[in-house]
Formats: structure tokens, C-alpha cells, sequence
């Protein structure tokens, strides 16, 4: 678990975003922290930013549609239920719902997905599309048994 907080302060750093963040879920090998960034860079830099901080937190970056994302997404959320209750069955196609929704909402979405030595993680950036205002961040952490 300490893993989990070391690697979610490294990604809050990177986005000068670790005044204010907050564990929005924070249970036995899993993590979910996010926050308001301080930094304004251009919408255009948003995927660059999520390849520095994989490289900040030593993450191989996961194609979102490969066996091993989907991977990814079915052993978070079985550590999740096992420790929260839902109800909604998991889906691989998740991560792109998600950024669809929040691009229906005017919001410029990325996100990457990260295998590191102890854990995978999703790291999410979101923005108004039209540039104004905060660029929003959320890592989600899980210890993936090594």
C-alpha cells in the first residue's frame, strides 16, 4: 500500500497538483487520488504530459485495447469489489465511455494506462475543451501481486 501513496504523490507532483489532492477511494491495495492541477500548458501537450509522468513513475505504458489492458481493468476491478460493493458488471471498453462522457460534457480527455514493477496504474487528465480553467487529474492505483 505504501507503494500505492508513493507512486500517486509522484504523479500529484508532476502536475504541481499535490496541495489539495484527496484519496477518493483509499482501501487494501487500491488507490484512487485526485486533484486540481496548477500547471496551464496548451490542450495539444495533454497526451505528452501523461508520457513524462510514466516515465516519472516507471510505468510501461499499455495499449487500452490489447489483453493487457483489459487485464489490468478486470484485476482492478476485482480488488475493488472486493472491497466495495457494485453493481454494474466490468467492461474493457470503460475507459473509453468514460472519455467520451466527459468530451460530451466539453471537457478535452486523455488517459493512459501503466504497468509498474509493484502496480498498475490509469493516470486521467481532463480540461475544458476550450482551454479556460483547471486541468483536473486522477490516478488510479492497483497492487498487481508482484
Amino acid at each position: 500500500m505504501v507503494q500505492l501513496h508513493k507512486t500517486a504523490s509522484k504523479v500529484m507532483e508532476f502536475f504541481e497538483s499535490f496541495k489539495g489532492s484527496r484519496p477518493a477511494l483509499n482501501i487494501d491495495n487500491f488507490l484512487i487520488v485526485r486533484s486540481q492541477s496548477r500547471q496551464n500548458f496548451p490542450l495539444d501537450e495533454m497526451e505528452s504530459k501523461l508520457e513524462e509522468v510514466g516515465k516519472v513513475i516507471g510505468g510501461k505504458e499499455i495499449d487500452p485495447v490489447s489483453n493487457d489492458a483489459k487485464n489490468i481493468l478486470n484485476t482492478m476491478d476485482e480488488t475493488l469489489r472486493a472491497n466495495v460493493e457494485i453493481n454494474a458488471s466490468v467492461d474493457s471498453n470503460g475507459f473509453f465511455r468514460m472519455k467520451k462522457d466527459l468530451e460530451t460534457m466539453g471537457l478535452k480527455t486523455e488517459f493512459k494506462i501503466f504497468s509498474l514493477k509493484h502496480s498498475n496504474a490509469v493516470v486521467a487528465i481532463w480540461k475544458d475543451k476550450s482551454g479556460i480553467g483547471p486541468l483536473y487529474v486522477e490516478v488510479t492505483l492497483s497492487d498487481n501481486g508482484k
